[in-house]
């Protein structure tokens, strides 16, 4: 049975740290996302960015024919503050794709682009394979992570740095509780709490382990103190590598 003048399906695709006009080394960055349009009709694309409090901030988007795409640029997006950093929520009631890119502009003016790995969980546990802080034979390779909640309930997450030299755990944030021990609000299990579009970031200077560390992050949800299962909290991450001029 089909139901008459039902509303269009929407399509949402989230994208982790979008980030505008934020200080990385001595230049500055700026994202772009490319939308294109899958679907067999015309698509009516609509971006939402959030802060790092999972609160909208604006709205940005546009029609797309059938098979065609366009650029978001958030660097030329008056609507968003200088400095700001968040996320993005693509929708769209036809399929779609996402591209994100970020242009650096370095000391000489070159535009430099990190790579970039997009993943999504809804079964407990995520692993991002490729981590480094100041790594390389200068010590030039770096990360940055970005975790975001996509789900509609707090997400309790934790982040455990694994070596790719030894395949040991080498530190965890936060620190599992102790039988005694407190947890953060809203993580009586333990974790860090997310809110609902929220985002946690992580780089070198936060990441707790010591310079040259090359491996891979396993992010571990957790029951919250709605208890929501960890199964049922849905997360989404990126990570961006880069070599720093010498």
């Amino acid at each position: 049975m089909t139901a008459r003048n039902a509303a269009p399906l929407k399509h949402s695709l989230r994208l982790s740290a979008v980030f505008v006009i934020v200080a990385l080394f001595a230049g500055c960055q700026n994202p772009w996302i490319r939308v294109q349009n899958l679907g067999s009709s015309g698509a009516d694309i609509t971006i939402t960015y959030y802060d790092d409090n999972g609160q909208p901030v604006t709205t940005d988007g546009q029609q797309l024919p059938s098979g065609q795409a366009a650029n978001f640029a958030e660097g030329s997006n008056n609507n968003l503050p200088r400095g700001y950093r968040g996320s993005a929520v693509i929708e769209s009631d036809q399929p779609a794709l996402a591209l994100r890119r970020v242009d650096m502009a370095g000391n000489t003016g070159d535009m430099l682009d990190g790579d970039i790995l997009n993943a999504l969980s809804g079964g407990g546990s995520l692993y991002l394979p490729l981590i480094m802080s100041h790594a390389g034979a200068y010590g030039t390779w770096s990360s940055r992570v970005s975790l975001q909640n996509v789900g509609d309930a707090t997400a309790c997450v934790t982040l455990t740095y694994i070596s790719a030299t030894t395949g040991t755990e080498v530190s965890s944030d936060p620190r599992p509780p102790s039988p005694r021990g407190s947890t953060e609000a809203g993580c009586p299990n333990g974790g860090h709490p997310l809110a609902p579009r929220a985002t946690l970031y992580r780089d070198p200077d936060s990441f707790g382990v010591p310079a040259g560390f090359t491996g891979a992050i396993r992010i571990d949800t957790s029951a919250n103190a709605q208890n929501i299962s960890r199964t049922a909290q849905l997360i989404s991450a990126s990570v961006d590598n880069w070599n720093a001029p010498f």
